[in-house]
C-alpha cells in the first residue's frame, strides 16, 4: 500500500514537473513602464523582459547572446537598444518621439532596460506600439502601464493590438 502510494506521488510529480517544464515559462510577457516626470519634464522609462526571452530575440538577428557570460558586457547594450528601437513607438500629440536609451540592468531571469524622453510637450494623445517579441512568441503580451498627467493607464498589447492610443 505504502509503495503504491509513493509510485503514485512519484508519477503525478514527473508529470506536473515536465508540464511545468522545469524552469521554462509557459507564459510570455514583458512590462513597460512610463511615468512622468513633471518636475524634470520628462517621461521615464522602464521595460522589463525575462532574461532567456530577450536572448533568443537578440540570437536571432545575431550570433547566441547570454548574458549570463558577461551581462556588463557593453556590446550588449547597443543589440538591445538596437532591438528596442525596432520594436518600441511612442507618438505624443501624433508626432513620432524619439527616446533615449539609458542602459540595461541583467538580475538573473530578469532584464530591465532604462529609456527617457525629455522636454516632453504637453500631452493631449498618447500612442505607445511595443512589437517586442511578437518575432518569437504568437502568446506574447505587452503590459504598458503609464502614469501621466496625474493619471493611470494600462495597456496590453498583443500581436494583433500592438498599439493603443490614449487621450488626456
Amino acid at each position: 500500500m505504502y509503495t503504491k502510494l509513493i509510485l503514485k506521488l512519484t508519477f503525478v510529480i514527473a508529470v506536473a514537473a515536465a508540464a511545468v517544464g522545469f524552469g521554462e515559462h509557459k507564459f510570455y510577457f514583458s512590462r513597460t513602464t512610463i511615468e512622468q516626470n513633471a518636475l524634470m519634464n520628462r517621461y521615464e522609462i522602464t521595460i522589463r523582459f525575462f532574461t532567456d526571452d530577450l536572448e533568443r530575440a537578440l540570437s536571432a538577428e545575431d550570433e547566441k547572446v547570454r548574458f549570463a557570460d558577461d551581462p556588463y558586457d557593453p556590446s550588449f547594450d547597443s543589440e538591445v537598444e538596437d532591438y528596442i528601437r525596432k520594436h518600441f513607438f511612442i507618438r505624443i500629440n501624433n508626432e513620432n518621439i524619439q527616446w533615449r536609451y539609458l542602459g540595461k540592468q541583467v538580475e538573473s531571469d530578469i532584464t530591465w532596460c532604462y529609456a527617457e524622453i525629455n522636454n516632453i510637450p504637453p500631452t493631449n494623445i498618447l500612442e505607445i506600439k511595443n512589437t517586442a517579441l511578437f518575432e518569437l512568441f504568437d502568446e506574447q503580451v505587452n503590459e504598458v502601464a503609464l502614469k501621466i498627467n496625474g493619471r493611470q493607464h494600462r495597456m496590453m498589447l498583443t500581436r494583433q493590438k500592438p498599439a493603443e492610443v490614449i487621450t488626456n
